[in-house]
């Protein structure tokens, strides 16, 4: 990484596919679910396979307008830039 962007500074695209997708999951889904399963399981009883699906749902809306943002300034730290 010597010399990359130091002079511009300019951010480099080093990420993959693999590396955002998996970004985007922990980001959404966090270490929240391992809590919330037991909590869950015990307000939606036997629903809770039901329960998860909407919710799977309502992550994937939100995964969609992340990605739409992307596309829409498609540059490095577009997001980060939209909301400040």
């Amino acid at each position: 990484l010597e010399g990359v962007g130091h002079q511009t500074g300019e951010l480099r695209r080093c990420l993959r596919l693999h590396d955002l997708l998996l970004f985007g999951f922990s980001a959404v889904v966090g270490a929240g679910i391992f809590v919330t399963v037991g909590v869950a399981g015990q307000e939606a009883g036997p629903g809770l396979i039901l329960a998860f699906f909407l919710s799977g749902v309502c992550c994937s809306m939100t995964a969609l307008c992340y990605a739409e943002l992307a596309t829409r300034f498609p540059y490095a730290g577009s997001i980060y830039n939209f909301v400040a």
